[in-house]
């Protein structure tokens, strides 16, 4: 029986950054639709038997089984994972690893940059990812239609993963005091704020440093301080180190970067490197504080602390599925399809 995976977080798109910026709001009802529809184009293109869902304590996954459940004309069965959910991220990380215990072919993530951070620290092995942008300022999954997605996933569970997932992403592998913590798919970022709180970066001046894996002038949130100075794609073996100054620094330089949905900020820098690929990064900051992992404020450090970041191939497959089903259209996928009665 052919499984896959999907994480639909019922948090995405809703925090605190509607009141900080103008953030779109995305919500349960098009997260719940676009569920759905994934699963109607699967079913129509054959080989999902089943998908697996994680429970939340909105009820908004229960809901998406629900329907599926209910409807006659739905093939793919469906499944609630048997877990409490607490209604914190380590929810999200239990729902993987039960899925990748599995032996799912395929996990679909509908979040943001912080939903598809959690996947690549559980660690997916070699089953492909799928990210769906449900989130705010979202780097790494795309918006992806429902109805491509669930044909892109029909075509990669039947024996075509290998001419899509050619090469791992890149993740910021992030180290205190020589032991590994956690990691990052777009940017971390280093603040002077002592707590997490609640989580987002809410003024720039509290950061010091920054960290990409990927970055790109179109972005929205924290790597654009990057970004709209280089751009580092996904095939690129490295990323960029910033290191941000005050303003009248000597030699400072500035840049006006889109920070977040609807607000631009300018900020002065004197150092600006390139990472490459396996190479590791040392900082020690001098001061307390926390390390924001793609825009969230996650890791906690005092000053007498030695900061470690490596630029890795070490993350997911993600699956492009513009390409998937360009790749689809070659191989006469469309074609060989009947459809259902």
């Amino acid at each position: 029986m052919t499984e896959i995976g999907i994480i639909v977080n019922p948090i995405s798109g809703k925090d605190i950054r509607r009141v900080m910026s103008h953030a779109t709001t995305v919500d349960s009802l098009e997260k719940m639709k676009k569920a759905i529809r994934i699963l109607y184009a699967a079913d129509a293109y054959g080989g999902v038997d089943k998908a697996l869902f994680m429970p939340d304590r909105y009820a908004m996954n229960r809901d998406i089984v629900r329907s599926a459940l209910k409807a006659k004309d739905l093939g793919i069965e469906v499944e609630m994972l048997d877990m409490w959910p607490d209604g914190c991220p380590e929810d999200t990380e239990n729902a993987i690893r039960m899925m990748v215990e599995r032996g799912i072919k395929c996990l679909i993530v509908m979040g943001g940059d912080g939903t598809s951070r959690l996947a690549a620290k559980v660690g997916l092995g070699d089953i492909p990812l799928i990210p769906i942008s449900t989130g705010t300022n979202n780097a790494y999954p795309k918006f992806w239609e429902g109805t491509n997605v669930g044909i892109a996933v029909s075509y990669l569970v039947q024996g075509n993963q290998e001419k899509i997932c050619t090469q791992r992403d890149k993740q910021i592998e992030i180290y205190k005091n020589g032991k590994f913590v956690d990691v990052a798919l777009v940017d971390v970022a280093l603040t002077e704020v002592p707590v997490v709180g609640s989580k987002v970066v809410g003024d720039l001046n509290e950061v010091t440093d920054m960290i990409v894996a990927r970055c790109s002038p179109d972005f929205i949130g924290l790597s654009t301080l990057i970004g709209c100075i280089h751009a580092c794609e996904d095939e690129d073996d490295f990323g960029y180190h910033l290191h941000l100054c005050p303003e009248g620094t000597p030699r400072a330089k500035s840049v006006l970067v889109p920070s977040g949905s609807g607000t631009v900020d300018r900020i002065y820098y004197d150092s600006l490197k390139k990472v490459n690929v396996g190479k590791t990064l040392k900082i020690q900051p001098g001061y307390t504080g926390t390390i924001a992992l793609d825009g969230e404020r996650t890791v906690n450090f005092v000053k007498k602390d030695i900061l470690e970041f490596k630029v890795t191939r070490n993350g997911p497959y993600k699956v492009d599925v513009k390409k998937a089903l360009y790749q689809a259209m070659d191989d006469g996928f469309f074609k060989q399809k009947k459809g259902k009665k």
